[in-house]
């Protein structure tokens, strides 16, 4: 059984995926948080194999709760997949860069499963549309590198 925590501060949202996850057979909630600082105490407390993290919270945004929870130097890290209306660069690549090993977009509640599962796994999954974004991305990124390496050549 897979012990999951959800944080958002959206009550609607947080009853709605429980009740999406307890439809699977290998996936518990464990515990609800609707904020960033509460949501690090009670996955110290709980010990969730993962947490299920919004971004833009009320007292505690999500990008601090995920370097709290598996950012470099934590001891016994917890994977933290990002679930969020917003996918902006900031907070996909901030996500990334403070510990998530995935980001989701809202509008897919469906990829939650299967992402729980990848986690705990030492996998990712990314909603389709970020990662097309992260491939685009990192395109770009290496053709301007060969171009710059091409001119020292």
């Amino acid at each position: 059984m897979i012990r999951t925590l959800i944080v958002d501060d959206a009550g609607a949202v947080r009853k709605s995926l429980r009740v999406l996850l307890e439809t699977t057979q290998d996936i518990r909630v464990v515990g609800e948080s609707d904020n960033g600082i509460d949501a690090v105490r009670l996955a110290r407390h709980l010990k969730p194999d993962v947490v299920l993290m919004d971004l833009r919270m009320p007292d505690g945004d999500g990008l601090d709760a995920i370097e709290a929870l598996s950012g470099i130097g934590v001891a016994a890290p917890i994977p933290v997949i990002v679930f969020t209306t917003f996918h902006l660069d900031e907070y996909l690549y901030g996500a990334f860069e403070r510990g998530a090993v995935g980001f989701l977009l809202k509008k897919n509640p469906g990829d939650i499963p299967a992402a729980i599962r990848a986690a705990v796994n030492a996998n990712a999954l990314q909603s389709p549309a970020v990662r097309q974004r992260l491939i685009a991305d990192y395109a770009r990124g290496s053709s301007r590198a060969r171009s710059r390496e091409g001119a020292r050549g």
